[in-house]
C-alpha cells in the first residue's frame, strides 16, 4: 500500500510540473505573439492580430489572459482598418473635392467616432493584457 502512495505521489509531481511546463510554454508563445502585433506595421497588424487568436493554449489562466488581449488587439485592428478605409475620402474632402456638408462627408462622423471609441478600448486594454501576461510570466 505504500508503494501506491508514493506512485501516485509521484504521477501528481510529475502531471504537476508537466502543467507549469505548458503555461510556461503558452505564455511564452502568447507573450511573442503580442510582440509581433505591436511590431507589426498598420497593414499586417490584421494579420498578426489573427495570428495572436489562434495562439493555441489548453491552460485556463493563460486563456483568460489571452481573452483579454485579443480583446484590447481586436479593437485596435478594427479601429486601424476603418481609418485606414476612411482616409481617402477625408483627404478628398480635406482638398474640397467633396462639400463638406454633403451626405458622404456626413457619414464620415459616426465612421471615424466608432474608429476613435475603438481605438480608446484597445489602449485601454492592452495595459492590463501586459499586466496578466507579466503576472503569469512571474508564476
Amino acid at each position: 500500500m505504500k508503494h501506491v502512495v508514493y506512485a501516485f505521489v509521484l504521477v501528481l509531481a510529475v502531471l504537476a510540473a508537466g502543467c507549469d511546463g505548458t503555461r510556461k510554454r503558452e505564455t511564452q508563445s502568447l507573450a511573442l505573439a503580442l510582440e509581433r502585433f505591436r511590431l507589426a506595421s498598420d497593414a499586417d497588424q490584421a494579420r498578426e492580430a489573427r495570428n495572436l487568436e489562434a495562439v493555441a493554449v489548453s491552460d485556463v489562466d493563460v486563456a483568460r489572459v489571452k481573452a483579454t488581449c485579443v480583446e484590447a488587439v481586436k479593437a485596435t485592428t478594427e479601429a486601424i482598418a476603418i481609418v485606414a478605409e476612411l482616409k481617402p475620402l477625408v483627404a478628398r474632402v480635406t482638398r474640397g473635392e467633396i462639400a463638406k456638408d454633403s451626405a458622404e462627408a456626413l457619414a464620415l462622423g459616426p465612421r471615424l467616432d466608432r474608429a476613435d471609441a475603438l481605438l480608446a478600448k484597445g489602449k485601454a486594454g492592452m495595459p492590463r493584457c501586459d499586466d496578466e501576461l507579466r503576472a503569469l510570466q512571474r508564476r
